[in-house]
């Protein structure tokens, strides 16, 4: 399934037979690889947080299974990594994210750019723009840590001149 077939789908609640806003964006979990939850604007331009749980159906409309009300979501939700820029370890440019590819458990298969299709285990780091990929295996994470290490709980003399 592709994230932007939901993207702009109508969010119906079973609670209460309303129709609750529309998808405009998703959420990530922190390793990058499962749709956690998906953002809705309402009516009123109210955003509201469902998590994927929820959800019972997605074709033509999005049905949760809600046995409350939704509540609102504070404006300083995160951004999504649709859009951010991918680059390899080369360097090279492959374009910015322009869908996502998940299962029906909303697990992530693919990231997909203009240039490459990308696999979750093939990202090295990322931020919410900026995402950068191990195209290469005989590249290691662990090769771009900091070399310098530092004594942790180390006793030092100070001396005092005079």
């Amino acid at each position: 399934m592709k994230l932007s077939n939901i993207i702009g789908k109508q969010v119906i609640s079973i609670f209460d037979s309303t129709v609750i806003g529309t998808v405009f964006s998703f959420q990530l979990n922190k390793s990058k690889t499962c749709i956690t939850d998906i953002l809705l604007e309402g009516a009123n331009s109210e955003v509201y947080l469902i998590p994927t749980s929820k959800i019972f159906a997605s074709l033509d409309c999005i049905l949760i299974k809600n046995n409350s009300p939704i509540s609102l979501v504070a404006d300083n939700y995160p951004p999504t990594m649709m859009n951010a820029l991918v680059f390899d370890l080369a360097g090279r440019g492959l374009g910015n994210v322009i869908d996502i590819h998940y299962d029906e458990r909303y697990q992530i298969s693919s990231f997909i750019t203009q240039r490459a299709t990308i696999s979750p285990k093939q990202i090295v780091n990322c931020t919410q723009k900026l995402i950068l990929i191990n195209t290469d295996t005989h590249y290691i994470l662990s090769h771009f840590y900091p070399r310098t290490k530092f004594a942790q709980n180390s006793k030092m003399d100070v001396s005092i001149l005079n």
